[in-house]
């Protein structure tokens, strides 16, 4: 399916990982206005389907290996930037449990259209405490839950559930 994507007119999707869990895991770089070094890191990391351990019901989670590999990027984007984490974004599908563990905190503000719960998955695979122990993604984007669009901060990172827009049906 990505090679269907990256054949589109102005498609940015980067060669992914085959080595990894998923498919469309990649990390794309918005370089300095100079050229010289990247300013920005936008992680697409698959959330994979359904869950496939025995008794676990559900949605799937990001797997440890996909954690793996966003730990080794972010460190070596790190690394190539003097040791100052570079500024981030990651996208996938799925929220990930923190995204009800923050809308139901009464300290947290949210701000949009929460109608359902977030479709998260039953365990919790770690890719948010890697995040924050990385320190450069500042805003996680969710497409999965048709009936939200909200945004909260949650320990310092701005979660976005957007409503997943279709387009409309051509009238002849």
């Amino acid at each position: 399916a990505s090679d269907v994507y990256k054949r589109q007119p102005y498609s940015l999707t980067a060669d992914e990982v085959p080595e990894i869990s998923g498919v469309g895991n990649y990390a794309l770089t918005v370089r300095s206005s100079d050229g010289k070094k990247d300013a920005f890191v936008l992680y697409c990391i698959d959330s994979n389907t359904y869950s496939t351990i025995k008794g676990v019901k559900g949605y799937d989670y990001i797997k440890r290996d996909q954690i793996d590999w966003y730990c080794k990027k972010s460190a070596e984007f790190t690394r190539n930037n003097g040791g100052e984490p570079v500024p981030s974004l990651a996208f996938f599908h799925i929220a990930l449990p923190e995204f009800n563990q923050a809308a139901s905190d009464e300290n947290a503000q949210l701000y949009g259209i929460r109608r359902e719960k977030a479709c998260a998955p039953a365990l919790n695979s770690g890719l948010f405490t890697a995040i924050k122990e990385n320190g450069d993604v500042m805003g996680i984007f969710v497409g999965h839950d048709h009936d939200d669009d909200y945004a909260v901060c949650w320990y310092d990172v701005l979660l976005l559930s957007l409503i997943h827009i279709s387009e409309p049906t051509r009238q002849e």
